[in-house]
C-alpha cells in the first residue's frame, strides 16, 4: 500500500525537523518572505502566473491565511510562527484587488504582517493613502514578469522614486526582488542597489532570495560590494545551495540575515540545485516544470 502523505511526513519530515531543526530554534519564528491569493483572483487569465490551471501543477489555486496558518503548523509544529506576507508581485494582482485582499485578512490573524505590492506607475499621493489605510508595514516592488520587461527592466524602475521616498520617510521595509538574467552578477544591479541604500538611509531594503542568486555566480563577486551596507538586508527564501550560504555568512552580518520561505512554493518537496549555472527543481513528485525523483524511491 502507498505511504500517505500523514505517514511521510511523520516518517520523514518530522523526525529531520526533531533531530536538526528544533534543538537550534528560538521560540518564536518570523517568515520574511509568504505569499497570499485567493482563487476568486487566480481565476482570472492574466493573474495566472502560479496557478496550477496555467501549468504550475503542484502550487494552489487558492492559498489565503488559513492554508497559511496551516503551512506554518506543519513547518513549526511547536514554535509561534508570525509572517511577512504578501500577495503575487505583478502589476495585474494589483489591478484584481491583491492588496485589499491582503491587508484585511492581516487584521482578522495574528502575527502576519502585510506588505504593500506597489507598481512604477502608483503616485506618491496614491502610496501614501494605500500605505496608511491599510496598516502596511512595508512595499513589496512588483515585477512585470513579460519576458521583455522581465529581461530588461532595472532596478530603479521598477523600485520607483516615489517608493524610494516614502520607504525612507515612514523607515519601512521593502522587499526587492530583481529582473534580469543575470540577477545580482549584473554590475547595473549593484550600482543602483548601492545607489538606494545611500540616498535613502532610512529605509530597509531586503533583497528577495539573496538578489535570485539560487547558484554561487550570481552572488559570488558582487557580495563584496554590497556586504557592509547597513540598511541592506538578505533574505534567504529558497535559496538551498550550501556554497552559496558560506559566501553569504562569510561576507555579511548574520544580523542582516533574514529567514524565508516563499510559501507557497516552498510546501513542493524537493531540492533546488544548479547544473551548468542554471537553478532546476527536483521535485519527490511528477510536475511539468521540474525534475522529479525516479519512481520507486523510497525518500
Amino acid at each position: 500500500m502507498p505511504e500517505s502523505e500523514s505517514e511521510y511526513y511523520n516518517r520523514v519530515d518530522m523526525r529531520v525537523y526533531r533531530d536538526e531543526i528544533a534543538p537550534i530554534l528560538p521560540p518564536e519564528v518570523l517568515d520574511i518572505h509568504a505569499h497570499i491569493w485567493s482563487k476568486s483572483l487566480v481565476a482570472e487569465k492574466k493573474y495566472n502566473r502560479y496557478a496550477a490551471s496555467d501549468g504550475y501543477r503542484g502550487i494552489p489555486d487558492q492559498y489565503g491565511y488559513a492554508e497559511l496558518e496551516g503551512s506554518g503548523r506543519r513547518l513549526f509544529p511547536d514554535r509561534t510562527y508570525h509572517a511577512v506576507c504578501f500577495g503575487a508581485p505583478y502589476p495585474e494582482a494589483v489591478q484584481l484587488g491583491t492588496n485589499d485582499e491582503v491587508s484585511r485578512g492581516a487584521q482578522e490573524w495574528p502575527h502576519r504582517y502585510p506588505l504593500l505590492v506597489a507598481t512604477p506607475t502608483d503616485s506618491a499621493d496614491e502610496l501614501r493613502r494605500t500605505l496608511l489605510d491599510g496598516g502596511f508595514y512595508g512595499i513589496k516592488v512588483a515585477v512585470n514578469l513579460e519576458p521583455h520587461a522581465y529581461a530588461t527592466d532595472r532596478i530603479t524602475h521598477v523600485f520607483s522614486e516615489a517608493q524610494r521616498k516614502l520607504a525612507n520617510e515612514f523607515g519601512l521595509m521593502v522587499m526587492l526582488h530583481i529582473p534580469r538574467a543575470s540577477r545580482l552578477a549584473d554590475p547595473e544591479h549593484v550600482a543602483d542597489i548601492l545607489r538606494i541604500c545611500s540616498e535613502n538611509p532610512d529605509a530597509h531594503i531586503i533583497l528577495a532570495h539573496l538578489g535570485r542568486s539560487y547558484c554561487t555566480w550570481y552572488i559570488r563577486d558582487s557580495i563584496h560590494a554590497l556586504k557592509d551596507i547597513p540598511n541592506l538586508y538578505w533574505d534567504v527564501s529558497f535559496v538551498q545551495n550550501a556554497m552559496v550560504y558560506e559566501i553569504l555568512f562569510e561576507s555579511v552580518d548574520s544580523r542582516r540575515v533574514l529567514f524565508g520561505t516563499d510559501l507557497p512554493v516552498a510546501d513542493v518537496r524537493g531540492h533546488r540545485v544548479c547544473v551548468n549555472n542554471q537553478w532546476v527543481d527536483v521535485t519527490r513528485d511528477r510536475y511539468s516544470w521540474a525534475a522529479f525523483r525516479r519512481e520507486g524511491l523510497q525518500t
